[in-house]
């Protein structure tokens, strides 16, 4: 699904114009798959305020993006 709407934002040349946010289940094993299916956004709550190395789990997030 967020791959299919990657693919119609790209095919209606409206990508530059949006974010894809996703919101719950972001964490460590899912952060890269879903960048790599279009995401621009992360929502990570759970993941991070319940990780003891949360700043640390941020600062890898950001660099999978990067």
């Amino acid at each position: 699904p967020l791959r299919r709407q990657r693919q119609m934002c790209i095919r209606d040349r409206r990508e530059a114009d949006i974010e894809l946010q996703v919101d719950g289940g972001i964490n460590r094993e899912t952060a890269l798959s879903v960048i790599d299916a279009g995401a621009t956004v992360l929502v990570a709550g759970s993941a991070i305020f319940c990780d003891s190395e949360g700043m640390a789990l941020i600062r890898s997030m950001k660099d999978l993006a990067l």
